[in-house]
């Protein structure tokens, strides 16, 4: 790319001196003007033509170039966009990545303190079983009852 600008740089000055030349006096042509006494010289149209042509190309390559510059420089911005949407996405990326290990973490303490709540529940389910099963005798009751009548007559 910067060697097509240097070309075109380089090339209006070659136009403007082969222009130059062309019209430079040539001794076999040259001819002494009777007014002022300069010499005059006469050039062919076709070399004026393609003159002129040279420098309506160069124009247009100049432009071409300045075309080609705007849009490297709006590529060169769309690159430094495209870098700072990828950074961006990459730290989403991460702190979605932190987002689901912080949820797996949650998750995990919940199944513990559920596993400890079923154990609790498991436990209190066994010692409601045994407290069922060790039911007083009637012999057991028979004395707690006497024990109570006594207190009860000697409080009286």
């Amino acid at each position: 790319m910067r060697g097509s600008i240097n070309n075109a740089k380089f090339l209006l000055p070659l136009a403007i001196a082969f222009a130059a030349f062309a019209i430079l006096p040539l001794p076999a042509r040259a001819q002494q003007s009777s007014s002022d006494g300069s010499p005059t010289v006469t050039v062919k149209r076709s070399t004026v033509d393609l003159a002129n042509k040279a420098l309506d190309e160069l124009e247009i390559y100049d432009k071409l170039v300045e075309s080609k510059e705007r849009e490297v420089t709006l590529l060169a911005e769309r690159l430094e966009t495209e870098k700072e949407k990828s950074r961006l996405l990459g730290e989403l990326a991460e702190a979605r990545r932190q987002e689901a290990e912080s949820l797996r973490a949650a998750i995990a303490a919940k199944d513990q303190a559920l596993d400890a709540k079923d154990r609790i529940v498991a436990n209190k389910d066994r010692e409601i079983e045994l407290l069922r099963k060790k039911r007083p005798s009637l012999l057991s009751t028979i004395r707690t009852v006497a024990v109570g009548i006594g207190i009860g007559m000697l409080l009286k």
